[in-house]
């Protein structure tokens, strides 16, 4: 390009080059764009992510040493943004209660079709893996040692996890009596017999040394069948 056709052209090359584009020659570069904003997270995506790392926090030092700020440092969150979603700490416990009620129950899949111990044994999901029937335990066991220093801890575990899930029980031991499927005349006793045998031996440390699986698939078996 001449310097007389370039003086013409500077008008549109300075408009150009104002709004960012090289002017090489008689070539016209686009400016490069910039790989643009990261993908913003829904409340409900971000929560998720925050649950899930505040439980394995919790489940290492526990609800006393579990800090705020070390959950929103792992989570890479503003401390506002984490404090929006759970106003507070024991906000943030009882959703970790909830994530691991997912791993301690499930009353979604348990229609009649089966027999009683098989179906008990799907409530209580005693067939998970080593790795998360291990996890479930340390929770119960670290959620019991908070419950003993912590009366909100305490409440919350227990209307939050073993309330709810005697209630859903109850439930489910009256739906299969009135199919005539089993005899429950009390569900709300049978429920908490069978919640009491589960875990109220765990407290008393009555596991150690064996399978938190097997343990429960012992007292269904027992509370189905009885003592012969």
């Amino acid at each position: 390009m001449t310097f007389e056709t370039y003086f013409h052209a500077a008008p549109a090359n300075l408009d150009r080059m104002l709004a960012g584009v090289a002017v090489d020659g008689d070539e016209v570069t686009p400016p490069r764009r910039g790989r643009g904003r990261p993908k913003v997270r829904t409340d409900e995506e971000q929560r998720d992510i925050i649950v899930e790392r505040a439980a394995e926090i919790y489940l290492r030092h526990g609800y006393i040493a579990m800090r705020m700020d070390d959950v929103s440092s792992a989570c890479r969150v503003s401390k506002r943004t984490l404090y929006r979603l759970f106003p507070s700490k024991v906000h943030l416990f009882r959703a970790i209660i909830g994530l691991m009620n997912a791993q301690l129950f499930d009353f979604d899949d348990v229609e009649p079709g089966d027999t009683v111990e098989r179906a008990l044994i799907s409530i209580f999901r005693v067939e998970v893996d080593e790795d998360t029937d291990l996890k479930r335990q340390n929770f119960l066991r670290q959620a019991r040692q908070d419950a003993a220093l912590s009366p909100e801890i305490g409440e919350a575990l227990r209307e939050d996890c073993i309330d709810r899930a005697r209630r859903q029980l109850s439930d489910w031991f009256e739906r299969w009596s009135a199919a005539g499927l089993l005899s429950a005349t009390n569900p709300q006793a049978a429920a908490y017999m069978l919640m009491d045998m589960i875990f109220g031996a765990s407290a008393n440390e009555q596991r150690t040394g064996a399978s938190g699986r097997a343990f429960t698939r012992t007292c269904i078996q027992y509370f189905v069948n009885g003592v012969r």
